[in-house]
């Protein structure tokens, strides 16, 4: 009986333990769109400058997932490098194992502070990461 117990013990243990490797999820940092700033915020300094304001979400869809890595294997940048006004940033870790970050403004992508290739299809995607309420002008007073 003891032995049964021991082996479905093992069993769990190492069928928890394969599910966690292919555990990757999509990190999705924002802050509403039409956020008026002085300057434009960059890529790099996203969180230290809207620190207190940002809207954390996360995505595990298998989907989803699979369509960002196969973007991320075939994707295109600029050729000129214009700087974004970052209202959101994604962070995602690609099936190989490299860490990216991409940041996303009100009409351009970035991927490592690259600009990209003008993707529309993709940039909705993108878009559809960030909580809906990301979008929506806020009326003062209401």
């Amino acid at each position: 009986m003891k032995i049964y117990l021991f082996v479905i013990i093992l069993f769990l243990s190492l069928a928890v333990k394969g599910q966690s490797k292919d555990l990757r999820s999509i990190g999705i940092y924002s802050v509403n769109f039409f956020t008026s700033t002085i300057t434009s915020i960059n890529c790099d300094s996203f969180f230290s400058q809207f620190e207190g304001w940002i809207d954390t979400s996360v995505c595990y869809s298998r989907d989803s997932i699979i369509i960002l890595d196969n973007f991320l294997d075939n994707i295109k940048y600029a050729a000129e490098n214009t700087p974004l006004n970052t209202r959101a940033k994604i962070h995602f870790v690609t099936k190989s194992g490299r860490k990216v970050s991409i940041c996303i403004d009100m009409f351009q992508v970035a991927v490592d502070d690259k600009l990209i290739v003008d993707y529309p299809d993709f940039f909705k995607y993108l878009r559809a990461l960030v909580p809906k309420k990301q979008f929506l002008r806020k009326i003062p007073g209401n």
